[in-house]
């Protein structure tokens, strides 16, 4: 065979096996008259969704100190294994438009996160493309998920400034907080008062977080009694900080322990500064209407 045919056949044969994959693809979408994007959005979590039907919803989910991410809610969905290709796809009358891949995941885990490229993908959604997602299981048809750019930019206005009105960090960052100090010391640095701020701008606006539990620790050396006092001084300035930030002191629960429980045995000067703390720990009711 020439080898000047070998490329041109070789083109014709990724064509036509992209043919055939694109032509058993199984596709859905809403009608360009059904299209809707629904927002909503807390200060702990913004939410932007497209209801596909006949498949069920694609969500993207901005959530307080964590990435963007999209995530795919359908009956079809369950005990999926596969990969997921995405990116854009030319609206009905963008004749002059070509595809492009954003990015790619092999689903390893059920409901695994997907956030590289879905910044992205909304930008160029809001900048009048439409979005699709490929769904492909080993020995089955390919899924193809479109998703409409009617009506997307009446919701992804809010969703945007929802993100930026965002609390720094979740309550799975913030319910177990450690504060450590140097050996003798009590005052609170400005970074400590930083990592602080991000606790009480929490607890303001969750009502269902019910108490935070400042628990002061030193190290072994020297006296029980006085190491007793610098763990109570310790927690004691944070707890002022805590009320003089707006904390009530009914939500706050202070103990200090010394040096009666300690994280290591404190062998080595590295161990010891762990020992010298302040921990921190939300309370938030379970079952709650708030």
């Amino acid at each position: 065979m020439s080898g000047r045919l070998l490329p041109s056949l070789l083109i014709l044969f990724i064509t036509t096996t992209l043919g055939v994959q694109t032509a058993c693809a199984e596709l859905f979408k809403a009608a360009l008259d059904e299209s809707e994007w629904r927002f909503q959005g807390t200060p702990f979590l913004c939410e932007l969704t497209h209801p596909v039907p006949r498949f069920g919803q694609i969500h993207f989910l901005a959530e307080a100190g964590e990435s963007l991410k999209m995530a795919i809610e359908s009956p079809w969905m369950r005990d999926f294994t596969g990969s997921l290709t995405f990116g854009t796809s030319p609206a009905p009358w963008q004749h002059d438009q070509r595809p492009e891949i954003i990015g790619m995941k092999n689903f390893v885990e059920q409901n695994a996160p997907i956030t590289h490229g879905v910044l992205r993908l909304l930008e160029k959604v809001q900048s009048g493309h439409w979005a699709e997602l490929n769904l492909q299981r080993p020995d089955h048809p390919l899924w193809k998920i479109r998703l409409s750019g009617v009506g997307f930019s009446e919701a992804y206005l809010p969703f945007n400034r929802c993100r930026t009105q965002l609390l720094p960090a979740n309550f799975d960052q913030l319910r177990f907080t450690t504060v450590l100090y140097r050996s003798g010391k009590s005052i609170l640095t400005k970074a400590q008062r930083k990592e602080l701020d991000k606790i009480i701008r929490y607890m303001k606006k969750d009502p269902r977080v019910v108490r935070i539990e400042v628990d002061g620790h030193s190290d072994r050396i020297g006296t029980a009694l006085k190491n007793r006092k610098i763990s109570r001084l310790r927690a004691e300035r944070i707890q002022n900080y805590l009320r003089e930030e707006g904390i009530s002191e009914s939500r706050i629960v202070l103990r200090f322990h010394g040096s009666r429980y300690p994280l290591n045995n404190g062998s080595s000067k590295e161990l010891r500064a762990k020992n010298r703390r302040v921990e921190l720990r939300l309370v938030r009711l379970i079952n709650s209407e708030n």
